[in-house]
């Protein structure tokens, strides 16, 4: 009986500065690159692969392996047909340990079998060892390493030291793989945002559970407050409540997911009348990202701005209404910020909300920003805002975009001052 042997001087800082690396903010690539490479020294192994546990940890991405010195080609086959022949892949994958071909069948029957010798033997691989990395109970990744028939086995002393490895390597895949999931969760968040409509955004998984949903968002979904003759439906089980437009919708768009390869392209829109008779409107996008090593379809929802900010345009025909970059700025200037202000909120130049400005006074009929804030005022107020003079504001016009014209009382800037 082999003698179990503790972990060497040179494994334990292999082991530290994988640690290192992870604090230090690596991908998951290069962690599962350094960390095979680790595991092949450290065990004598020419080559192996670096799944990601996926499915609930019930199955391999096998699309997203990382693999050493192994053909890729491989992989086509494996996925289609030879992973369900795949004497490692028998049982739960969180059960694996670090285990050989032997613990699973008799591997004189494993040599007369299909899959070693329509698969395996072709590669060049004899001896194989299989590691389940888990971490609180759930298999986040699969290590396998492989060795020539000229090659010795391997042993159960070095079974005991990749046991001993195993605890260390999947507590620092977690953590990557949660980085990885903050990383990739920001990044929606952020490509949702760019010149897009709509200040509430929430973000849905393809199975409905609310993601994330900003202040703005959870102010408007809050107890029903969006529905109205319809009947709000709670999102995922939380405490958001979406109009029942806004629900079929989303839900119609998630269903179709599974059954298409390519992610819907554009927005998709809906509308609704709000318990105060206001016309609100919502965009639903796709968004696609790899979350723990598995590519999966999220439901970025944009909800329309402050019905209030829309009333500006109020009697203006259809053919001239305010965009939905529009509202955005009409809504920052009736705030109180000046161009630059705007720019910087909505990530777009000053020249660009310049032109937008003057679009907006033309269709609102305003010439200046003061102007612009006593309609918006009018409008909020239920009362009748001046209806547009089209003629006097014809496209030759030059209406007033300057950023000194006086606000009415109560538009303020973000520093407090009266905007100018």
């Amino acid at each position: 009986m082999e003698e179990l042997t503790d972990l060497n001087t040179k494994e334990m800082k292999g082991l530290l500065d994988l640690s290192y690396s992870i604090s230090s903010g690596c991908s998951l690539d290069d962690f599962r690159t350094n960390a095979l490479q680790f595991l092949m020294d450290s065990l004598a192994s020419p080559a192996g692969n670096f799944f990601i546990a996926e499915n609930d940890a019930k199955t391999l991405s096998i699309a997203n392996v990382l693999t050493h010195n192994v053909d890729m080609a491989a992989f086509v086959p494996y996925a289609e047909y030879y992973q369900y022949l795949d004497p490692f892949l028998q049982r739960p994958l969180n059960s694996m340990g670090a285990s050989v071909v032997d613990d699973f069948v008799d591997f004189d029957r494993f040599l007369r079998g299909e899959y070693y010798n329509d698969f395996i033997k072709p590669q060049g691989i004899f001896h194989q060892m299989g590691m389940s990395l888990t971490a609180h109970g759930r298999c986040v990744g699969v290590v396998a390493l492989f060795r020539p028939e000229s090659d010795a086995k391997f042993t159960a002393a070095e079974k005991a030291k990749a046991s001993l490895m195993l605890p260390y390597l999947a507590s620092g895949l977690e953590r990557v793989l949660l980085a990885e999931y903050g990383r990739q969760k920001k990044w929606i968040l952020e490509s949702s945002l760019q010149g897009l409509g709509g200040h509430g955004i929430v973000v849905l998984g393809a199975d409905l559970n609310v993601v994330f949903a900003n202040e703005e968002a959870q102010l408007q979904l809050a107890g029903g407050k969006t529905g109205g003759g319809s009947q709000g439906h709670s999102m995922g089980g939380g405490n958001l409540s979406f109009p029942e437009e806004l629900s079929a919708l989303c839900t119609r768009t998630a269903r179709q997911l599974p059954l298409t390869a390519a992610v819907p392209e554009g927005l998709l829109e809906t509308t609704w009348t709000d318990a105060e008779g206001h016309r609100r409107h919502a965009r639903v996008q796709v968004i696609s990202g790899y979350f723990f090593g598995e590519k999966a379809h999220f439901l970025v929802v944009h909800l329309g701005t402050n019905p209030a900010i829309r009333a500006l345009g109020l009697g203006l025909p259809e053919s001239v209404q305010l965009t939905a970059r529009e509202n955005e700025i009409a809504e920052e200037v009736i705030k109180g910020a000046s161009n630059a202000q705007v720019a910087e909120a909505l990530f777009i130049s000053v020249y660009t909300v310049e032109n937008h400005l003057k679009k907006i006074f033309r269709k609102t009929g305003v010439r200046s920003r003061a102007e612009l804030c006593s309609r918006f005022l009018a409008a909020a107020q239920g009362s009748s805002p001046r209806q547009p003079s089209h003629a006097a504001l014809s496209p030759g016009s030059s209406p007033n975009i300057a950023e000194r014209a006086t606000a009415p009382q109560g538009a303020v800037n973000r520093g407090g001052a009266v905007s100018r």
